[in-house]
């Protein structure tokens, strides 16, 4: 079993517990926290993400292997990062899951001045 698939399972397994109890996935790269939803490929909410994926698929030249996944799409995303300026939302990102440090859930808030 390849790391990327042991990433994978652990990102799917906090992307479920994150939409059954309303909150948002947070995932760490170096480049910041990226705040959104996993893409659900069955999912007709998403019609460009949806486009992007099938063309993935039918230009690969690759051949794909389900056991070495290597991204992962989140949409309605909010990414928050140190060396620019932002808060700034994307419709949806595709992450390449060596690039990516950590997860968490919930619903993330700028911390509060005191």
């Amino acid at each position: 079993m390849s790391n990327n698939f042991k990433k994978y399972d652990i990102l799917l397994a906090h992307a479920i517990i994150a939409k059954n109890t309303g909150h948002k996935l947070i995932v760490q790269t170096a480049a910041g926290r990226y705040i959104g939803e996993a893409y659900n490929p069955d999912s007709s909410d998403y019609p460009d993400v949806s486009a992007v994926a099938q063309n993935i698929k039918e230009l690969r030249v690759s051949e794909y292997d389900p056991k070495n996944p290597t991204a992962i799409f989140l949409v309605d995303v909010e990414v928050h990062t140190d060396s620019i300026g932002g808060p700034f939302k994307m419709p949806y990102v595709c992450l390449f899951l060596d690039q990516i440090l950590g997860v968490s859930i919930g619903k993330f808030e700028d911390p509060t001045e005191e």
